[in-house]
């Protein structure tokens, strides 16, 4: 019998209101390289992690629960990547920054906002 298909990756598209100001985030805080930066969207890659931004609607308000979004980054060597952006991550507001910490899942986390995006990364304990 033939393998079943395999997802191989996964790119999720997220809205921002500043799309400059988020490809430098990413960039500066989140170490991932851009990829492409246009006018309309940009691709940001990290290691097998890639996300793709483009502007929100201009209609869209930042409190809106419909915008908000959120993406799992599986992660080897989790508290050396966080060592890595420590620095960059103390510039946000304290809420938007979760430092390491066990889940009763059995997964070792940080989490981290930028926008509406909650972004966060975890590996296996």
């Amino acid at each position: 019998m033939d393998a079943p298909p395999r997802l191989t990756r996964i790119a999720p598209i997220i809205p921002v209101f500043d799309l400059p100001g988020a490809v430098a985030f990413f960039q500066g805080v989140l170490g991932f390289s851009a990829v492409v930066v246009q006018e309309r969207h940009a691709i940001l890659e990290r290691d097998a992690a890639r996300f793709t931004l483009i502007p929100a609607a201009p209609d869209a308000t930042p409190g809106d629960p419909a915008r908000e979004c959120s993406a799992y980054i599986w992660v080897e060597e989790l508290d050396r990547l966080w060592s890595e952006l420590e620095e960059g991550l103390r510039a946000l507001p304290a809420s938007h920054v979760r430092a390491p910490f066990v889940q009763e899942y059995g997964m070792r986390e940080f989490h981290v906002i930028h926008g509406p995006l909650l972004i966060f990364f975890g590996e296996a304990v």
